[in-house]
Formats: C-alpha cells, sequence, structure tokens
C-alpha cells in the first residue's frame, strides 16, 4: 500500500524523535483499516481523527459507495439551491432536531465508573453539541468571527426506543472484553447494538484498543442520493453513525472525571458529526494550497481559509498557505487543535450540513418524534430476520425469523407477510404462545430466488387478530446474493497483482467435496507492476466452487500502485467473477456444468408441474419428434438419484416424496437426443 509521509510544522518535526522517544510510542508506519495513518499528534501520539482512512477503506470494501468527486458532485446543486432560497429571503433555516442515542460499550463496570460513564457525562456531551452547532451566546461554543454560524441543528437524546416504549436515549450494553479493534468495532459491537439508523442517529462510546489503540473517533460519511451512475446505498447502514473513545466523551466543565489531556471538552464528537453531516477537513488532507472557485483542492467551503496540513494544541497565526488570503482557521471544528481552541463552524459549513441533512439517506428521515417520550402498546410485535439458510449454489433459501413480543398482553397469533424483491406478498400464520417480552424462533417455508442479487422484505401485519399498532418495528429485510451457475469445462484464473504480493493469497475450493483444487501466494514485492498470472482447472461436472481472495492489509489489490485485479472465466471467454475492491476478503461461490445441454426441440416442448413439488413431479412432452426412452434424476452434486426406462410418455410422473428438499435435474434421453430440466423438492 503507499505509504504516506506525515506532515508536521518544523518546530515539530524537529521535536518529535524525542517526545516520541520520550512516552515511548510509536508512529512511524501506523495503519488502521489498513490505511497508513495520515496525521499523528507528535507529542500524545494520539490519532485526533480517523474517518479519512475509515472513508477509504470503506469505499474498497463496497465499490458501489460514492467516492468524493461524485458526492460532491450530488452535493453541489443541493448547497447551490439553499443558498438560493437564502438570497431570496425565504424562511430555510427551519432548526432540524436529530435524535440521538448513546450506546456506551462497557465490561461490567459500575455505572460512573470508567468506560461505562455516568449519564450526567453523556447528557454534558449533548450540551457541547447544542452549544457548538447553534454558536451560543455565552458558551464555549460562542464565536465572534464574521463568517461563524448558527447551524441551526440541534440534538436531543431519544426518548422513545425502537419498540415505542420509554428511554433515557443511553443504551449500556456489557460486550464482555475491554478494548476493541476496528474488525470487532465492525463485525460485533455496531451491528450487536446499533438502533434502526434511519429513525436514530446513533453514537457509540467504547474503549480503543489493538490496531484502534490512541485513535479519539471516526464517524461514516453520508451516502450520496439520486446520483446516476452511482449505486445507492453507500456505505453499510449496519456501521452508520459515530464512534468516540470514552476518554474524550462529555466536557469536564460539566462532569469531572477521567479524560485525555485537553481532549476534555466534548470537540471530538463535534468534529466527527461534522463528517457525519457531509463536512471535511479544513485543509482537504492534501498539502496543495491552491483554491477556485469552488474550493474544490480543499473542503469545498470557501469561507475556511486554505490551509495544506493539520494543526495540533492552539496554534492561532498559523498561515500553512501565505500566498492565499487569510490565516489558517486553527479553531475550526474540522481541524486537530485541542478542544478548548475550537468554536467555529463557518456559514459554508453550515449550508452543506444541512443539505445533507435535507436529503442524504439515513439523515433525511431521522424524526424528532422519537425525542417525544415513548408509550405502552397492546398489540405490538417486532420481527427480525436471524439467517436465510441459503443453500450453496442453489436458488433455494430457508428463512429463520425471531419473533418478540413487544406489547403488553401474551402474544397467541400473528399475521406475517414476505415478498422477494417487492415481489407478490405471500403470507405465514404464526400461533403459539408468547409472554410480554418473550421470543420465538421459526423458519418459513423454502423459498426460491432468483440468480443474482436479491431483497428478502418481511413483516407483521396482525397480532392476535388486530392490526400492530406500532409499525416502526414491524418490518425487516435483508439483502442476498445467489450462486450462479455457468456451463464450462475449464475454470481460467487470471490474477494480475499489484505491487504487495506479500499481501495476497487466494484459493479455489470444492464445496462438494471440500477439496482445494488451486491456490497461490504470497508472491513477492515488485518495484513494478508485476506480470499477470494465468491458471487453468479443469471444471468438474455440476460441482459447485468457492473463489477466495485475501490481502493482508485489507485494502485490495485494484487501486494501490498498478490496478490489480482477479477474473474467473469459463473456456468459452464468459466472466464468472472479476474485482480488486475488496478490503480484507472476497468470496464468490458459483457452479459449473450444471448437466445443461442446451435447448433441443426433438422432444417438443417439456413442462414439470407442479415446480416446486413436495409429492409427484408429472413430466408433460407436448409434439415431440422424438420420444426419450429413460429418464435420470441427479441432485446438486451430480450424483444418480434414479433412473427409469421408458414405455410410454404419455404419463410421466415421478414420485419425490422420499427425496430431501432442495434442487434436481431430470435429464430426458434416448439414443440420439437429450434434454436437463431444473426442478425444486420443498
Amino acid at each position: 500500500m503507499k505509504i504516506i509521509t506525515l506532515k508536521f510544522l518544523p518546530y515539530l518535526a524537529i521535536l518529535m524523535p524525542f517526545l516520541l522517544f520520550a512516552q515511548g510510542k510509536s508512529t512511524e508506519g501506523r495503519k488502521v483499516f489498513g490505511k497508513t495513518i495520515q496525521s499523528v499528534n507528535p507529542v500524545t501520539g494520539h490519532v485526533r481523527c480517523a474517518s479519512t482512512e475509515y472513508e477509504a477503506y470503506l469505499q474498497e470494501k463496497h465499490p458501489d459507495r460514492a467516492d468524493t468527486e461524485a458526492f460532491e458532485n450530488w452535493i453541489a446543486p443541493k448547497i447551490q439551491e439553499i443558498k438560493r432560497q437564502r438570497e431570496l429571503g425565504r424562511n430555510v433555516n427551519n432548526v432540524i432536531t436529530i435524535p440521538v442515542v448513546v450506546h456506551v460499550i462497557h465490561s461490567g463496570q459500575a455505572v460512573g465508573t470508567g468506560r461505562n460513564i455516568s449519564d450526567t457525562r453523556v447528557q454534558s456531551q449533548i450540551t457541547v453539541l447544542n452549544q457548538d452547532f447553534r454558536r451560543m451566546m455565552g458558551t464555549p461554543g460562542f464565536n465572534s468571527d464574521p463568517v461563524g454560524a448558527d447551524v441551526e441543528i440541534e440534538f436531543c437524546l431519544a426518548r422513545t426506543n425502537p419498540d415505542g416504549g420509554v428511554t433515557t436515549g443511553i443504551n449500556r450494553v456489557n460486550l464482555g472484553g475491554t478494548t476493541w479493534g476496528y474488525n470487532n468495532v465492525e463485525t460485533i459491537l455496531k451491528p450487536q447494538t446499533q438502533w434502526d439508523p434511519n429513525r436514530y442517529f446513533n453514537i457509540w462510546v467504547c474503549e480503543f484498543g489493538g490496531d484502534l489503540d490512541g485513535v479519539l473517533g471516526f464517524a461514516q460519511f453520508p451516502d450520496a442520493s439520486g446520483l446516476g451512475g452511482i449505486n445507492p446505498i453507500g456505505g453499510p447502514a449496519q456501521t452508520d453513525g459515530v464512534i468516540i473513545d470514552w476518554r474524550c466523551f462529555g466536557t469536564s466543565t460539566l462532569a469531572p472525571g477521567s479524560y485525555f489531556t485537553d481532549l476534555d471538552k466534548g470537540r471530538t464528537t463535534t468534529h466527527e458529526i461534522g463528517h457525519c453531516f457531509g463536512l471535511r477537513h479544513i485543509w482537504g488532507d492534501n498539502s496543495s494550497c491552491t483554491v477556485n472557485a469552488t474550493d474544490s483542492f480543499q473542503d469545498y467551503c470557501p469561507d475556511t481559509p486554505a490551509a495544506n496540513t493539520e494543526h495540533y494544541f492552539c496554534q492561532l497565526g498559523s498561515d500553512s498557505c501565505p500566498s492565499a488570503p487569510g490565516l489558517d482557521m486553527v479553531n475550526n471544528y474540522m481541524d486537530y487543535s485541542d478542544d478548548y481552541c475550537m468554536n467555529i463552524f463557518t456559514q459554508d459549513q453550515k449550508t452543506r450540513m444541512r443539505a445533507v441533512a435535507l436529503n442524504s439517506p439515513r439523515r433525511v428521515g431521522l424524526n424528532a418524534n422519537v425525542c417525544n417520550v415513548g408509550q405502552s402498546y397492546q398489540f405490538n410485535g417486532r420481527l427480525r430476520v436471524n439467517s436465510l439458510n441459503l443453500l450453496s449454489c442453489s436458488t433455494i433459501f430457508t428463512p429463520s425469523l425471531t419473533l418478540t413480543n413487544t406489547g403488553t398482553v401474551a402474544m397467541t397469533s400473528a399475521v406475517i407477510t414476505y415478498n422477494i424483491n417487492g415481489g407478490t406478498n405471500q403470507t405465514y400464520n404464526w400461533n403459539g404462545s408468547l409472554a410480554v417480552g418473550g421470543t420465538a424462533n421459526f423458519s418459513l417455508p423454502n423459498l426460491t430466488a432468483a440468480s443474482g442479487d436479491n431483497v428478502f422484505n418481511i413483516s407483521i401485519t396482525s397480532v392476535n387478530g388486530n392490526p400492530d399498532q406500532y409499525s416502526p418495528n414491524d418490518a425487516s429485510s435483508i439483502a442476498f446474493k445467489t450462486t450462479s451457475n455457468f456451463v464450462a469445462t475449464q475454470i481460467t484464473i487470471q490474477l494480475q497483482r499489484d505491487r504487495y504480493g506479500s499481501e495476497t493469497t487466494w484459493n479455489l475450493t470444492n464445496l462438494s467435496t471440500g477439496a482445494i483444487v488451486a491456490s497461490g501466494g504470497p508472491y513477492s514485492d515488485t518495484g513494478s507492476l508485476p506480470a499477470l498470472i494465468t491458471q487453468n482447472v479443469t471444471a468438474g461436472t455440476n460441482t459447485c466452487y468457492a473463489f477466495t481472495i485475501n490481502d493482508a492489509a485489507f485494502d485490495g489489490i485494484c487501486c494501490d500502485w498498478g490496478l490489480g485485479y482477479y477474473r474467473l472465466l469459463t473456456n468459452s471467454g464468459q466472466i464468472i467473477a472479476e474485482g480488486g475492491e475488496f478490503g480484507g476478503s472476497e468470496t464468490v461461490t458459483f457452479s459449473t456444468n450444471l448437466l445443461s445441454v442446451g435447448s433441443n426441440e426433438a422432444f417438443g416442448t417439456v413442462v414439470l408441474h407442479p415446480n416446486p413439488t413436495s409429492g409427484l413431479l408429472n413430466v408433460h412432452i407436448a409434439n415431440p419428434v422424438e420420444t426419450p426412452t429413460s429418464y435420470t434424476v441427479y441432485n446438486m452434486l451430480g450424483q444418480v438419484i434414479t433412473t427409469q426406462k421408458l414405455v410410454s410418455t404419455d404419463n410421466i410422473s415421478l414420485d419425490t416424496s422420499n427425496f430431501s428438499n432442495g434442487v434436481y435435474f431430470i435429464k430426458l434421453s434416448n439414443d440420439n437426443y437429450s434434454k436437463t430440466l431444473e426442478f425444486i423438492k420443498n
């Protein structure tokens, strides 16, 4: 991966080796999210903000996520419209209220002890946010700068929980352990604790460790929406929000306690929420002093003077771009100055944040109604998808669900509707006995999806014969991908490595047997783009495969000094899979030679019914030129289940009652022709 030189002011560069030696900390080559950290405080070793590295990681892990240029193209006209309305004197500055849930992640400490911070400390942080975003007179959030802005965004702790009941907006969760590195943050901490990001702004407070040791916080930038050619899904919903180390959360002014030195006024959270609403660091994360009409080489806010580096401590009077007007705005919340030094959002930053708040997915939907005190509901159920139990190399899946009674009376029945990709709704009637707060786990019948990308949607429509009274917790959706099938006698694997071959390994596994049939890496690092690797593998008949590629530095192979990629092809040249932007690992599954022999009109039109079947499968042949003399049934592994000679084609019936549920193939044959069709047993 690319090594990015850390940028510091000259006198700090001279002092840094001595300061770091004295504290026993090393910052050289430090990485987070697989990225070299761009900015480290030379005295404390703290990483004030890792949002830029996190965004780069998300863009590699989710290639459809809008990049910086695409996001700016999307947001620019929305910013201009807000400015136009303001110039016309129209009231476009209504206060926006953001409902917040603060997840306090601890490991069993008493409330108010260590990382299990007190309610007072959480509330003090909300106070700081409101002072800073509202530029409140007489508070540390006020400034007299001519471009200083009241952003007119406020924050409240939620009073209604996801099931409609009462909450303080503080969600204390004992997840065990002590400290959190980024992989566990992304795969355990956030997904297991997050409240619906379409309704609540999620803030997590924990103690960082491992590869996040020394990081103070990071945020997920907002998604774009409606931009042509850009997939609107952006970053994953289950990780959206802000996460902060507890030792810089809250303010010692209102809640004395243990804090990092000079990071005790709550400005880390102000900074990270700025990122969540579309703000960038005031130096634009680059060393350029060039500024044009749109400030495109900096932070896209022309009223923050040009700067080409971050600032620590409180370096008032700094001017890192003397050729551009104005001193560096080191007291801006989007710089790295000490907390006591920060006190300004500008007018352009305000317009940018409001454009995001009014337009961006998972921002525009935040509703202050959950700041009102919740209530109890008699008929109230919560439904969630646990897993889809998708069969390997199949389009069949069996959803596993959890139903929770969040009402005030026992639940004896519930009507559940579900569909695939928004298609025709199907109904499932659940019956049982659930006490208040009780849960039931169950599965739906087997379902069949189309090959490729799909979304499974499910919701509760009634409880005990009455309409469910609180709809926000009724529905659940999950995206999934089914395996594609290819006719092939050979699989060609092409690998264009980047320069860091020592980070790359891969393997191709026959899932039918569990055997690794091909593998490669780690390779040698090179000074230039290495030669393309090509390897051919004989494809099995009706065989399921998984191709897995890994990058030890968690930055894929596509974009770092050489545009690396992998590609899998059939012997006819059809692309099975390709990629390069995958973070630490990517796996694709596919199947080959699923007994497909192409269309054959000799047997005429062949219809299988019912399909899917739970018993008899009828085979109807219309207008045959020739007739089959036998049929053979195969399972997904290509194993023969049964073979039968045919005396007549007038009435071909196959009893499947003893078959296991799954996908099968029936092959009709005579001496000259054959034809294979797929059917499903459920």
